[in-house]
């Protein structure tokens, strides 16, 4: 019957009772064919929006899907993360253990130093070559005779040569080689 071309049936006047009567039988399925097709038509469209929702769905769940993977990759690059940071500041631990160890032997190691000896030290910022310095200033023996000019008698210290430097003395040069040869040193502690 859906194949049949539908015609168009007048509704006959409602009776005094208000029920409308129709003619025959097939005018009143006309009428229903024609309810059903107005009807249909209202949801022809129904298996497009069903595929269409359909195919969203499945997208949302993909990127939902994503969004996990990415989730779970965030989440384990900041445990790898946390656990390189929980090493690095048990390294850091060491060090700073260490570093309390060194300074401590510094400021006990530099006790009886001279100022100047005292000044070198302080321009090292490495505790270990701090330390190192100390030990060779403690090792260097005190400073023998230099005699002043040829007087007998007088002699210079490190500190004597470098006031000479400080002066414009030509003779600072020569006492202060014979000054490093006598106590042994190899390398200059002082900036001249």
């Amino acid at each position: 019957m859906a194949d049949e071309p539908t015609k168009t049936v007048q509704e006959t006047e409602p009776t005094k009772s208000g029920k409308v009567v129709f003619e025959s039988q097939e005018d009143f399925n006309a009428v229903i064919e024609q309810r059903l097709a107005r009807d249909r038509k209202k949801f022809s469209d129904y298996e497009e929006l069903k595929k269409k929702a359909e195919t969203l769905e499945a997208e949302l769940d993909k990127r939902k899907t994503a969004e996990l993977t990415d989730l779970e990759k965030i989440k384990t690059e900041l445990a790898k993360t946390n656990s390189e940071l929980e090493n690095l500041k048990g390294k850091a631990s060491k060090y700073d253990e260490i570093l309390a160890q060194v300074t401590k032997e510094v400021e006990t190691e530099s006790q009886g130093l001279s100022e100047e000896q005292l000044k070198v030290v302080n321009y090292i910022l490495d505790p270990h070559a701090k330390l190192s310095a100390i030990k060779q200033f403690k090792s260097l023996k005190p400073a023998p005779a230099i005699k002043k000019g040829g007087k007998d008698g007088e002699e210079f210290t490190a500190e004597e040569i470098q006031e000479m430097k400080k002066n414009g003395d030509p003779k600072w040069k020569e006492a202060w080689k014979k000054y490093r040869t006598v106590n042994k040193i190899q390398k200059d502690p002082f900036s001249f």
